[in-house]
């Protein structure tokens, strides 16, 4: 339940940077708006992947593999986005990167401990199960 929450809070975000990159950054920060629509994208991304792998099982193999991968980004990136806002100088302050490196971060090592004790286990009983039939 908490991976499947986690998602939809990266989700929601991406769609909130959507929204952002296509009303705010043209006019205050039109060089960023490819870069914020890229990182909205790839949080789509993410976010799908972890929604099938949890709603939808392991099948096929590239789903799992595509949200270890992408955790293993999103932990540290998350982290670092984190850091950077909570160490920022005075009077710069990003609030929304506090909340989008914590949910990031979390999401990714939520999705990589569901990876680890739910969907590896699964795979090891359907193996040993393929063999004894």
């Amino acid at each position: 339940m908490l991976v499947l929450l986690a998602a939809i809070a990266t989700g929601l975000i991406a769609l909130w940077l959507f929204f952002v990159t296509a009303a705010v950054l043209p006019v205050r920060d039109p060089q960023r708006v490819g870069t914020w629509a890229a990182l909205a994208s790839g949080l789509v991304i993410y976010a799908g992947c972890t929604l099938w792998l949890v709603l939808r099982g392991a099948r096929p193999l590239w789903v799992p593999w595509c949200v270890t991968a992408l955790s293993l980004i999103e932990v540290p990136v998350g982290a670092y986005m984190l850091r950077e806002a909570l160490t920022a100088a005075p009077g710069h302050f990003e609030g929304y990167l506090v909340v989008m490196g914590l949910v990031q971060a979390t999401h990714g090592a939520l999705a990589l401990a569901y990876i680890v004790f739910v969907v590896a286990p699964q795979a090891r009983r359907a193996r040993t199960g393929a063999r004894a039939s």
